[in-house]
Protein backbone atom coordinates (compact mmCIF):
# COMPACT_ATOMS: atom_id res chain seq x y z
CA UNK A 1 0.00 0.00 0.00
CA UNK A 2 1.80 3.40 -1.07
CA UNK A 3 0.40 6.55 0.70
CA UNK A 4 -0.12 9.75 -1.35
CA UNK A 5 2.55 12.88 -0.57
CA UNK A 6 1.11 15.20 0.94
CA UNK A 7 -0.91 18.28 -0.99
CA UNK A 8 1.77 21.24 -0.95
CA UNK A 9 -1.00 23.97 -1.87
CA UNK A 10 -2.76 25.95 0.57
CA UNK A 11 -5.36 28.58 0.38
CA UNK A 12 -4.26 31.86 0.17
CA UNK A 13 -6.43 33.12 2.94
CA UNK A 14 -4.96 29.94 4.88
CA UNK A 15 -1.39 31.04 4.07
CA UNK A 16 -1.79 35.02 4.67
CA UNK A 17 -3.16 33.57 8.35
CA UNK A 18 -0.50 31.30 8.73
CA UNK A 19 1.56 34.39 8.25
CA UNK A 20 -0.18 37.18 10.42
CA UNK A 21 0.47 34.33 13.53
CA UNK A 22 3.71 33.21 12.63
CA UNK A 23 5.06 37.27 11.83
CA UNK A 24 2.76 39.52 13.70
CA UNK A 25 0.91 37.63 16.37
CA UNK A 26 4.40 36.34 17.44
CA UNK A 27 5.88 39.40 17.82
CA UNK A 28 3.53 42.30 17.86
CA UNK A 29 4.34 45.58 16.70
CA UNK A 30 3.21 48.41 13.98
CA UNK A 31 6.17 47.79 11.68
CA UNK A 32 5.39 43.86 11.68
CA UNK A 33 1.49 44.73 10.73
CA UNK A 34 3.08 47.08 8.16
CA UNK A 35 5.61 44.24 6.90
CA UNK A 36 2.54 41.87 6.74
CA UNK A 37 0.38 43.98 4.49
CA UNK A 38 3.79 44.72 2.53
CA UNK A 39 4.10 40.71 1.81
CA UNK A 40 0.63 40.77 0.99
CA UNK A 41 -0.01 43.33 -1.15
CA UNK A 42 -0.72 41.74 -4.51
CA UNK A 43 -2.77 39.15 -2.80
CA UNK A 44 -4.95 41.97 -1.43
CA UNK A 45 -5.49 44.00 -4.41
CA UNK A 46 -6.57 40.57 -6.51
CA UNK A 47 -8.99 40.37 -3.81
CA UNK A 48 -10.00 43.82 -3.26
CA UNK A 49 -8.23 46.82 -5.08
CA UNK A 50 -10.15 49.17 -2.57
CA UNK A 51 -9.51 47.05 0.32
CA UNK A 52 -5.86 47.18 -0.09
CA UNK A 53 -6.17 50.96 -0.14
CA UNK A 54 -8.31 51.03 2.54
CA UNK A 55 -5.77 49.56 5.03
CA UNK A 56 -2.67 51.24 3.12
CA UNK A 57 -4.04 54.43 4.57
CA UNK A 58 -5.56 52.69 7.49
CA UNK A 59 -1.67 51.55 8.71
CA UNK A 60 -0.66 55.28 7.26
CA UNK A 61 -1.95 56.64 10.31
CA UNK A 62 -2.26 53.80 13.04
CA UNK A 63 0.88 55.07 15.18
CA UNK A 64 -1.47 57.14 16.69
CA UNK A 65 -3.90 54.09 18.07
CA UNK A 66 -3.41 51.21 20.62
CA UNK A 67 -1.37 48.34 18.80
CA UNK A 68 -3.90 45.56 19.77
CA UNK A 69 -6.67 47.98 18.33
CA UNK A 70 -4.89 48.38 15.07
CA UNK A 71 -4.26 44.66 14.76
CA UNK A 72 -7.68 43.43 15.62
CA UNK A 73 -9.04 46.07 12.60
CA UNK A 74 -6.53 45.16 10.59
CA UNK A 75 -6.89 41.48 10.53
CA UNK A 76 -10.68 41.53 10.53
CA UNK A 77 -10.88 44.23 7.71
CA UNK A 78 -8.29 42.30 5.73
CA UNK A 79 -9.72 38.49 5.70
CA UNK A 80 -13.17 40.31 4.86
CA UNK A 81 -11.67 41.89 1.51
CA UNK A 82 -9.96 38.25 0.79
CA UNK A 83 -13.56 36.85 1.45
CA UNK A 84 -14.01 38.62 -2.08
CA UNK A 85 -13.71 36.52 -5.08
CA UNK A 86 -10.69 37.35 -7.19
CA UNK A 87 -11.49 37.60 -11.16
CA UNK A 88 -9.87 38.02 -14.04
CA UNK A 89 -9.64 40.97 -14.44
CA UNK A 90 -7.96 41.41 -10.78
CA UNK A 91 -5.40 38.72 -11.33
CA UNK A 92 -4.60 40.48 -14.69
CA UNK A 93 -3.78 43.91 -13.34
CA UNK A 94 -1.83 42.18 -10.21
CA UNK A 95 0.36 40.52 -13.01
CA UNK A 96 0.17 43.76 -14.66
CA UNK A 97 1.67 45.53 -11.80
CA UNK A 98 4.18 43.18 -11.02
CA UNK A 99 5.67 42.53 -14.80
CA UNK A 100 6.26 46.82 -14.09
CA UNK A 101 8.92 45.39 -11.80
CA UNK A 102 10.94 43.74 -14.66
CA UNK A 103 10.48 46.28 -17.39
CA UNK A 104 14.05 47.36 -16.61
CA UNK A 105 15.60 44.02 -16.18
CA UNK A 106 13.65 41.59 -19.29
CA UNK A 107 14.78 42.85 -23.06
CA UNK A 108 12.02 43.54 -25.49
CA UNK A 109 10.99 39.87 -26.19
CA UNK A 110 11.22 39.25 -22.65
CA UNK A 111 8.55 41.94 -21.94
CA UNK A 112 6.67 41.42 -24.98
CA UNK A 113 6.54 37.15 -24.21
CA UNK A 114 5.01 38.22 -20.70
CA UNK A 115 2.74 40.84 -21.82
CA UNK A 116 1.49 38.55 -24.64
CA UNK A 117 0.50 35.87 -22.07
CA UNK A 118 -0.68 38.53 -19.54
CA UNK A 119 -2.96 39.46 -22.36
CA UNK A 120 -4.24 35.90 -23.16
CA UNK A 121 -5.05 35.03 -19.65
CA UNK A 122 -6.98 38.14 -19.65
CA UNK A 123 -9.04 36.96 -22.93
CA UNK A 124 -9.58 33.52 -21.51
CA UNK A 125 -7.41 31.05 -23.56
CA UNK A 126 -5.18 30.30 -21.44
CA UNK A 127 -5.12 30.03 -17.09
CA UNK A 128 -3.82 31.92 -14.54
CA UNK A 129 -0.39 29.59 -14.01
CA UNK A 130 0.87 30.13 -17.56
CA UNK A 131 1.69 33.83 -16.77
CA UNK A 132 2.50 33.72 -12.98
CA UNK A 133 5.50 30.83 -13.92
CA UNK A 134 6.85 32.89 -16.15
CA UNK A 135 6.23 35.89 -13.55
CA UNK A 136 7.97 33.81 -11.17
CA UNK A 137 10.66 32.43 -13.54
CA UNK A 138 11.71 36.31 -14.26
CA UNK A 139 11.16 37.67 -10.30
CA UNK A 140 13.52 34.27 -8.84
CA UNK A 141 16.33 35.89 -11.60
CA UNK A 142 15.71 39.35 -11.79
CA UNK A 143 13.25 40.54 -9.14
CA UNK A 144 14.14 42.57 -5.74
CA UNK A 145 13.74 41.49 -2.57
CA UNK A 146 10.69 43.19 -1.72
CA UNK A 147 8.94 41.43 -5.36
CA UNK A 148 10.58 37.82 -3.70
CA UNK A 149 8.73 38.29 -0.82
CA UNK A 150 5.26 38.91 -2.35
CA UNK A 151 2.71 36.27 -0.98
CA UNK A 152 0.70 36.45 -4.75
CA UNK A 153 4.17 34.87 -5.59
CA UNK A 154 4.45 32.27 -3.60
CA UNK A 155 4.30 28.89 -5.81
CA UNK A 156 2.42 26.59 -2.94
CA UNK A 157 -0.55 28.81 -2.85
CA UNK A 158 -3.61 28.05 -4.33
CA UNK A 159 -4.62 31.27 -6.30
CA UNK A 160 -8.32 30.90 -7.09
CA UNK A 161 -10.05 32.26 -10.04
CA UNK A 162 -13.45 32.38 -8.73
CA UNK A 163 -15.83 34.21 -11.39
CA UNK A 164 -14.97 35.91 -14.49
Amino acid sequence: MTTAAPNKTRTARDAARQDWQDRVESAPSLHAVIQFHSRQKYLLMAHRYAGYRELGHYLAAAHTRPLDEVMQHYIRRFIYHLNCPATRKTHTNVLTHIAGYLKRELDSSGRQSLAQAIEQYRLGTIPLKVPLTLLREQIARHGSDYIRAQSYLNPNLELSLECS
